[in-house]
């Protein structure tokens, strides 16, 4: 675990609420965005994933949003509305709820994935050793 310990970091995640803006029901969705900056809470277009977000890790914000969105979201200030952003899908307002920083785990958090690891890691040397064996006995000869 200690030796390992990069393996098992936890990265950075962050809790946000959203409001989407749809350019299939807007003719312009950004600027809607930004005009309902001054009352975010009701604002917005159905969306069809979830409207808020508990401890997500930016490659998780990725995958759902895209890269832009997910690197824009690191810079955001906590407790206040903020955008418009843009997604994968549209444009967002965005308010970030909670950010929780990256940590090393206790090993009772990961025990398992580290016994997992540790198995591998000695198949792997138990499997190297037993070629190298072979390979000395034997003699390659060029022809």
């Amino acid at each position: 675990h200690a030796r390992h310990a990069d393996r098992y970091l936890q990265p950075a995640r962050a809790s946000f609420s959203h409001r989407y803006f749809s350019g299939q029901r807007r003719e312009d969705p950004e600027a809607a965005a930004r005009a309902a900056l001054a009352d975010p809470d009701d604002a917005g277009d159905p969306f069809m994933l979830q409207r808020t977000y508990a401890a997500r890790s930016d490659a998780e914000i990725a995958e759902l949003f895209g890269r832009d969105f997910a690197a824009a979201l690191a810079d955001l200030p906590t407790g206040e509305w903020q955008g418009p952003i843009r997604s994968a899908y549209g444009w967002h307002l965005v308010r970030i709820e909670e950010r929780l920083p990256a940590r090393a785990p206790a090993l009772e958090e990961v025990a398992q994935r580290v016994r997992a690891d540790l198995i591998q890691e000695r198949r792997t040397a138990a499997n190297e050793a037993f070629f190298e064996s072979l390979r000395g006995r034997y003699r390659v000869v060029e022809s």
